[in-house]
């Protein structure tokens, strides 16, 4: 009886260690996907419409801006827009364009017809700085006009 005892309670006392542990096995799922080997231009696809042109040449005046030092990018999207602040936060793969502000306050640039929209960003070189972000509806105008 006193065996029985023991040899159960290290029986439970094992189970429990392996629960506890994961267990002692791992299970790898197996890869279903074929991967997708291109050989030539001729395997890559895109819309019919499609195209690397750029069409539209725009220049960006800033009428104000903050007194700090900083830099000045152009984004073609936004990644977030915060409802509570109104900021449109750019998303930082669509850079079109940089520049210093201290050197100009206007900047030409290239960016596609069939964007309706620019997010203007301020970053302050100062660390304490804060950033200022602007979205701007593209018009039939050439120069874009902004207040930072």
């Amino acid at each position: 009886m006193r065996n029985t005892i023991k040899s159960t309670l290290v029986l439970m006392a094992a189970s429990i260690t392996l629960v506890a542990c994961g267990g002692t096995t791992t299970e790898t799922l197996p890869n279903t996907e074929e991967p997708v080997l291109v050989t030539g231009t001729a395997a890559i696809e895109a819309p019919a419409d499609f195209n690397f042109k750029v069409d539209l040449n725009k220049k960006l005046t800033l009428n104000s801006l903050p007194s700090e030092e900083g830099v000045v990018r152009i984004y073609s999207t936004y990644e977030f827009f915060d409802e509570k602040t109104g900021d449109y936060y750019p998303d930082p793969t669509t850079l079109l364009a940089s520049f210093s502000p201290a050197e100009t306050l206007s900047f030409d640039f290239q960016m596609l017809a069939s964007q309706e929209y620019v997010v203007v960003e301020f970053a302050p070189s100062a660390p304490s700085g804060v950033n200022v972000y602007k979205k701007i509806n593209i018009t039939n105008n050439q120069e874009i006009l902004v207040d930072l």
